[in-house]
């Protein structure tokens, strides 16, 4: 068992360990982590995955706005849905609801709900980096404390993804509050597990991890705040979606090593691939800080290490096709550099050398981010979404045969069915579905496909169409 670690008391401008970040530090990456961002804060999502991550919550948020809590009880609802038949509207209960309630919450205050999203990410990943260096500053020093939450912002890990909306974001801090609270015996433990829990389930891995040797009284305290949590949560998704337990258990399983569809050589694969692409020379250093420091800081690495494994290692399905999958991995990356570059003990030149290369990743870091400002904004999905919106018959209920990203859903006009179909039955019955969703039982069924591209055998023997705004639209007569 680790002793607790209590304030000391040192002299002023001391560098020893034992003492929390302190406001200087922490205004510091306060802002880098705004003028590293700030240039991405407005604008609607751009394509690909990260796109549609943030998609997802915008339409939780509309959803949200538009049925009121009353209806959905704070469960997030994945598409666009009338009053009048809530009830049978699709709940998302795959994750814990409390990123989206902060999406939510935001939307209700910024412009658009696209830059709501980004500022709760934005404030997440500041969370998680000023968690972090705390941590190594109670344990080195305030230096290296400063040059791991630098680091955490300054990594391609923190440049690239630092305003991803999705749960790896709301993750990080929480999986630190954990450590936190079980490592160094700072903050009410039971909050700190509620907390996590409520963020995301991949915060808790330190609970599973850390149970032998934390303070046992603490562990069960951050246990019952988890657990609390995660059983409200259940009754609360159970009573509006009730397969959903069934639902979430068989997504989980699908995302793990056990889906039929895993492949072990894929995964190692884009281990090769997004390890070096997040963290590049943090992947060498991190292993040298823990290594070379001392026993008080390697068991926090470890567990932080640890945490970050076991989310791509149990949900290997998942890491293989998801980048963001392994940036649980990256407190671990920052902490661990720190403690390499500037060790317990260092003089003012070790301290020094760690600020001056922690300053420079930081600085290429944001020079990339103006290199990319204008690359990062496109996004050809908005662009389509808004030249449909713009023509298309808001009473028809529209298919598209080989589906549409989110980006597109979130954006284009409300009647428009997302999933793939092969042929006209299927475009039917998915049409029929969602129309029981969205309230238009009566409403005419119209398949789209984009003018210029070829449409399947089955669309074009519908008839020619109509072309309106780059998109050509055939009614699907009803029945066979």
């Amino acid at each position: 068992m680790v002793a607790h670690i209590e304030e000391r008391r040192s002299t002023p401008g001391s560098d020893s360990p034992g003492r929390s970040l302190g406001a200087l530090a922490a205004g510091l990456l306060v802002v880098a982590a705004f003028l590293l961002h700030v240039g991405q804060l407005a604008g609607p999502f751009t394509d690909g995955q990260s796109g549609n991550c943030g998609a997802m919550f915008a339409l939780f948020a509309r959803n949200a706005e538009a049925l009121g809590w009353s209806q959905t009880w704070g469960v997030p609802v994945v598409n666009p849905v009338a009053p009048s038949v809530v009830d049978e509207a699709i709940f998302y209960t795959h994750h814990p609801p409390g990123l989206a309630w902060l999406v939510q919450l935001s939307g209700r205050i910024a412009p658009e709900v696209e830059t709501g999203a980004r500022i709760v990410a934005l404030l997440l990943t500041l969370a998680a980096a000023l968690l972090a260096a705390d941590l190594l500053a109670r344990l080195s020093g305030r230096t290296a404390g400063l040059v791991a939450g630098l680091l955490l912002l300054g990594l391609p890990a923190g440049h690239h993804h630092g305003l991803l909306v999705n749960y790896e974001t709301a993750a990080v801090p929480g999986l630190l509050l954990l450590v936190r609270a079980l490592v160094l015996s700072r903050g009410a433990p039971l909050a700190a597990g509620a907390l996590a829990a409520l963020l995301d389930i991949g915060a808790l891995w330190p609970l599973a991890l850390a149970w032998i040797r934390s303070p046992r009284g603490r562990w069960w305290r951050a246990v019952g705040g988890a657990s609390l949590v995660l059983v409200s949560l259940a009754v609360l998704h159970r009573a509006r979606a009730p397969a959903s337990l069934a639902e979430t258990l068989g997504q989980a399983l699908g995302t793990t090593a056990l889906s039929p569809a895993f492949s072990a050589a894929a995964w190692v694969r884009a281990a090769a691939v997004d390890l070096p692409t997040l963290y590049g020379v943090g992947l060498l250093l991190a292993p040298i800080g823990l290594v070379l420091t001392t026993r008080a800081i390697r068991r926090p690495l470890v567990l932080l290490a640890g945490s970050g494994l076991a989310n791509v290692v149990v949900f290997a399905q998942h890491a293989t096709g998801h980048e963001h999958f392994w940036l649980l991995l990256a407190p671990f990356v920052a902490v661990g550099s720190a403690a390499a570059l500037v060790p317990v003990g260092a003089g003012p030149g070790r301290r020094r050398l760690g600020l001056g290369l922690a300053a420079v990743v930081l600085a290429v870091s944001a020079l990339q981010a103006v290199d990319e400002y204008d690359v990062r904004r496109r996004t050809s999905q908005v662009d389509r979404a808004t030249a449909f919106a713009a023509v298309t018959d808001t009473e028809s209920v529209h298919v598209f045969p080989g589906g549409v990203p989110l980006v597109f859903l979130q954006r284009a006009a409300r009647h428009v069915v997302a999933f793939s179909v092969t042929d006209a039955r299927s475009a039917r019955q998915v049409a029929a579905s969602y129309a029981a969703l969205v309230g238009a039982h009566d409403a005419p069924v119209l398949v789209v496909v984009p003018a210029g591209e070829p449409a399947p055998t089955w669309v074009e023997s519908l008839g020619p169409g109509e072309t309106r705004g780059g998109f050509v639209f055939r009614e699907l007569p009803v029945g066979d």
